[in-house]
Formats: C-alpha cells, structure tokens, sequence
C-alpha cells in the first residue's frame, strides 16, 4: 500500500457517549463510543465552537415534506429565544454515557455523538479538515434539531434536523437515534465541504445523485468501524454478502424490506433508469454509484479472504454479482469456510472497508462541484488507486462499467 490514511482508532481517552451502532429492532444494544474530545471539553447541549445541538420544541421543519425544500420561514440559526427542552444533555464528570435510551437527553447525545464520529472517520481518510461549508452564509456553528416534525432527516446550511418515519413527536424511533441516518445527512455536509456546492439551478441530476450516494457510503463505511456491526454482518450472512442484510440496507429503522432508506446491493444500471424518466429522480439515480461501490466492496473482501487462505481462490471468483443477473447462492460453502474463521474473516471486512474508503476519500478529494458526473469521480477514483498502490484500477472499471458507468478521460476530467 503506498502512502495511505492507515486504519482509524477510535480515541479511548475522548469523551464518551452511548449510542446505538444500529438498528434497536435488530436486537442491537447501546454501547460506549469515545468521541475524540478532552473529557469536559463538550458542554450541555452537547455543545462545542463548531456542533451545538438545540433540543427544540415542537418545531416545525425547516424543510418540506412535500417538496423537499426550504421553507421560506422559519430560517435558521433557531433564535436564542426559541422553545427548547428545559433538560438538555448535561455531561457528568465530563462525558454523556451516563445517558441512556429511553431519555429524550439520549436523542440528543447520540445525535452530537454520530456526527462527530462521522467527522472523525472520513477527516482520517480525507486525511485533511472538514470545515463547514456554510460557515461564511450561516455562521462557523452547526445547529443541530433532534426530535423536529417531519418523515424525514435533513440537512442545509448551518443546520440538520431529524423526525420520525411518521412524523410522530411521541414515536420511538427517533431518525436522530438511528447512526445510519445521521452520518448520512453528516455525510451531505462533508460533500459540500470537499467537493464544493453551486445553486440547485447549476447542479445536474447526476451531481445531486452523486451526493445521496455519497452520504450512504459514508454512512455504511461509519457503520462498519463498530465491531457490534461486524459481527452482526458475519453472523447474518456467514460472509456471503451478496444479500439483503444489515450491510446492504442503508438507513434501516425497521425489519422490512421498505423499511430502509435505499439497498446498496442492487440491480441499478443507467440505462435501467433512463428506460423510466418519469420516474428518475436523485435518490433513484444514487443506486448506480452505491451498487457498483457495494459490489467493489465484496470483491475487495474476498480477495483479501482468498489471500489470507481463508477460502479458496475459486470460491472468490464465484463470489461476483452482475445487475440483471441472479448471483449464485453460495451461503453454504461461505459458511463453511467461516467456521472457526471468524476472526480473519472480520478482518478481512475491515481490511475491504478501509480500501474502499480510501479509494473514495481520493477520489473525493480530486472532485470539484464545477460538472460534477458519475464518470469524473471513477477517474479520480483510479488516480487514487494508482496513488495508494492498492492494485483495484481493473476491479473499479469493471463494477462501474457494469453500471454503465465509464471513465471521463483525464484531459476532459477536471472535476
């Protein structure tokens, strides 16, 4: 490997918090996270120079339902004045752990606690800062809304608010306890902060696609640096990940099918969506990219598990996915070959999980906002490649190429 990030470690002299690592309806528990701060450097809220979390109540949206907008009023920053929770998430002794599920404080911790986490991780492979993109317009803080009416998570400039799938202020699957969802609205901000921003008007469809994409993919790759979330994959799939599953489901609140936000394994092509126009809209176009960054995902798993002699080098030939086409049902075999294996093949998973972030960190770091297409960003995502000496420029042009996604040449490439 050439000159990479390296892994990401968390900070076991940070602050800690509990949050759920996913969903509560698949029998995950709260854990301890340590968010990378000086213990007593957070404060209530939680709250710092750059995140402040506003536990208002009984607010409305800033954004619509209906659209997909900004509401002309109410704008923020939430004024000083506004109605808020008289109990916010105080630390004791310098951290939040101590505030449990159950608590509307715990909505609000978790919240500070994803999107710093968030932070952490893509800043490692970035290997830079992220700075708000807003901070010029809106101010250098981001206000954060817990517990808003609305179906959805959103975020924009200076803020993110998060509601319940049916925008139900006594529900209890708060979107800002669900980390999936929260690294996902965290993730739209790291964009905008990377690759820059232009006006709806001068943003393509593609661009706006690329940005969903994107912040399911930082969401997926945040969520598998929890060793809970590893394990649950394994022992879900038996390694075999070319399923419907924990892995594959961004945003999941829920048990069933519908109730994920989008499936990173999928069918998605191009010309599959253009066949449907009427139907084509940012989140639909999304699938394409996060499809093929998904299957890039499991090839570079069982490569690293053919390598280390985990399975066979014929079982991770097998082991592929093409869109349109019904992937060979290898769970028994892949079982096999788990059994007493378990460790390499976390391993294994962490191993594919950095590879893939930082292709994307690279790739990312190369992009501009200024004609912003799926093609561009697979050129970056080469050229980082060929920078970390990872050896996947085949399997990257392959996965997007089934996608009907192919390099823009570096000379029309800019951006």
């Amino acid at each position: 490997m050439g000159g990479g990030p390296g892994r990401f470690e968390f900070n076991t002299d940070g602050t800690r918090f509990r949050v759920f690592a996913h969903s509560v309806r698949l029998g995950f528990a709260d854990e301890v996270v340590h968010v990378n701060a000086v213990p007593g450097s957070i404060g209530a809220g939680p709250r710092t120079a750059t995140i402040e979390v506003i536990d208002a109540l009984d607010k409305p949206s800033y954004c619509s339902d209906a659209t997909g907008r900004v509401k002309k009023r109410p704008r923020p920053p939430y004024p000083a004045d506004g109605p808020r929770t008289t109990r916010p998430a105080k630390p004791e002794g310098g951290h939040f752990a101590h505030i449990r599920p159950g608590r509307r404080a715990f909505s609000a911790s978790m919240a500070f606690a994803v999107i710093h986490i968030t932070l952490e991780v893509w800043q490692h492979f970035l290997q830079r800062p992220v700075r708000w993109h807003f901070a010029r317009t809106a101010g250098p803080v981001l206000q954060v809304h817990p517990r808003v009416g609305t179906r959805n998570a959103w975020s924009g400039d200076g803020y993110l608010e998060f509601g319940f799938p049916d925008w139900d202020f006594t529900m209890s699957d708060p979107f800002a306890e669900n980390l999936e969802v929260i690294a996902h609205e965290t993730g739209h901000l790291i964009m905008k902060a990377v690759i820059g921003t232009r006006p709806d008007d001068e943003r393509s469809l593609q661009h706006r696609a690329h940005e969903e994409a994107a912040a399911d993919l930082v969401a997926l790759v945040v969520a598998l640096h929890f060793e809970s979330v590893i394990a649950h994959v394994l022992r879900e799939t038996n390694g075999y990940l070319y399923a419907d599953g924990v892995l594959s489901r961004i945003g999941e609140w829920g048990t069933g099918r519908d109730d994920a936000a989008r499936h990173a394994f999928n069918d998605a092509t191009i010309a599959s969506l253009r066949a449907e126009p009427a139907t084509l809209n940012k989140h639909k176009l999304s699938a394409p990219f996060t499809g093929a960054v998904y299957d890039l995902l499991v090839e570079i798993f069982v490569d690293h598990l053919a390598a280390g002699g985990a399975i066979t080098r014929g079982l991770a030939d097998d082991c592929h996915h093409e869109p349109g086409r019904t992937v060979a049902d290898l769970s028994v075999p892949f079982a096999r070959a788990m059994r007493g294996r378990q460790a390499e093949f976390a391993e294994a998973l962490r191993q594919a999980r950095d590879d893939v972030a930082s292709l994307l960190a690279g790739a990312w770091r190369r992009s501009t906002a200024d004609g912003l297409v799926y093609g561009k960003v697979v050129t970056h995502m080469l050229a980082a490649d060929a920078e970390l000496g990872l050896g996947r420029a085949e399997l990257i042009r392959a996965m997007f190429a089934a996608r009907g996604v192919a390099p823009v040449p570096a000379a029309d490439g800019a951006s």
